[in-house]
């Protein structure tokens, strides 16, 4: 015979303390946290690359070295303008300024010389003409003589010629010592303006060396500014990027307070969670049943959007190292705190 129990029956489980996980899945890209560009001081070539992506770096770390030849290239050109100004020094010492002053000393001596045969050749043309007074003369007087022989109604006349004759001569003679004279001051001219010309010549010689020593002076004083604007700028590229790195080191060390404060929050809010979470319990099965049916599928989703992000990042690697090489050819890459190589 089958009786009916008089009410519900209930199963008894003895509470029991344990843990509670709950899964929860998103999707998102990957990004750092905070970024910095740091650049080179100078703009050149890029020898070598000394760090890598993610690479942990120190103070005084070398990232990158860049190709020094501008720098040295402003130093070389300000030395060797300072090498042709003393070579032109040397030339104008040695060279055309001395020998133009000897080619005037020896023009003036030429000049002089032919002064001096002007004068002797005139010497001797006075002496010709008056031994040609003195046989004009004498030729007359042996007229007079010849024509006394032969007759003596001729020697009024022959008086009157010899008188012309010797007035003539004393004329030639007069002409010769006026000229005799001319040309002795002329040439006593012409040698005091060759000894003029000659101090002259000497002090443009002066002059011309003066000047040059002062240019020579100018091209050192040029040469040492240029050398010592390419040390100052040297120096302050270098300070620059010092500067560069260590703000680089202080955004750096913020990065990771921060993230040490993130950390620590993250900390206070999982003790919240997990407080909560024991008050919660029972909405907590119910709710992992659901959660475990969605997170299935979301876990196909974060795997697909995993491989779509893996793809997306070996795209962007390659990008990034084509890139790389590109700014390695044209040197237009960007670095902190060049060093010279």
């Amino acid at each position: 015979m089958l009786t009916r129990s008089s009410g519900p029956q209930y199963r008894t489980v003895a509470a029991s303390v344990g843990s509670v996980r709950e899964t929860i899945s998103t999707t998102g890209t990957v990004a750092p946290a905070t970024q910095a560009n740091v650049n080179f001081a100078v703009a050149g070539t890029v020898t070598s690359i000394k760090a890598a992506v993610g690479q942990v770096v120190k103070a005084g770390t070398v990232l990158a070295t860049v190709n020094p030849s501008t720098l040295r290239a402003n130093v070389s050109q300000a030395q060797a303008g300072l090498g042709s100004a003393q070579s032109k020094l040397a030339s104008d010492q040695v060279g055309q300024s001395l020998t133009s002053a000897q080619g005037s000393v020896t023009s003036a001596q030429a000049s002089l010389g032919q002064d001096e045969v002007n004068v002797t050749d005139t010497v001797a043309s006075n002496a010709t003409a008056l031994s040609q007074a003195e046989q004009s003369a004498a030729q007359a007087q042996a007229q007079l003589a010849s024509d006394r022989a032969q007759t003596g109604q001729t020697v009024a006349q022959a008086q009157a010629q010899l008188k012309t004759d010797q007035t003539t001569g004393a004329q030639s003679v007069t002409q010769a010592g006026a000229q005799l004279k001319n040309d002795q001051t002329t040439g006593a001219q012409s040698v005091a303006q060759a000894g003029t010309q000659l101090k002259n010549d000497q002090t443009t010689s002066a002059q011309t060396v003066a000047q040059a020593q002062a240019q020579l002076k100018n091209d050192q004083t040029t040469g040492a500014q240029s050398v010592a604007q390419a040390g100052a700028q040297l120096k302050n590229d270098t300070t620059q990027g010092q500067q560069t790195l260590v703000q680089a080191q202080a955004q750096l060390k913020t990065d990771r307070t921060t993230g040490a404060q993130s950390v620590t929050q993250a900390g206070n809010q999982l003790k919240t969670d997990q407080t909560t979470g024991a008050e919660s319990v029972s909405q907590a099965e119910v709710q992992l049943k659901n959660d475990q049916t969605t997170g299935a599928q979301s876990a196909s989703q974060a795997q697909t959007q995993l491989k779509t992000d893996q793809t997306t990042g070996a795209q962007s690697v390659s990008q990034a190292e084509s890139q790389l090489k590109t700014d390695k050819t044209t040197g237009h890459s960007r670095w902190p705190r060049p060093e010279l190589s």
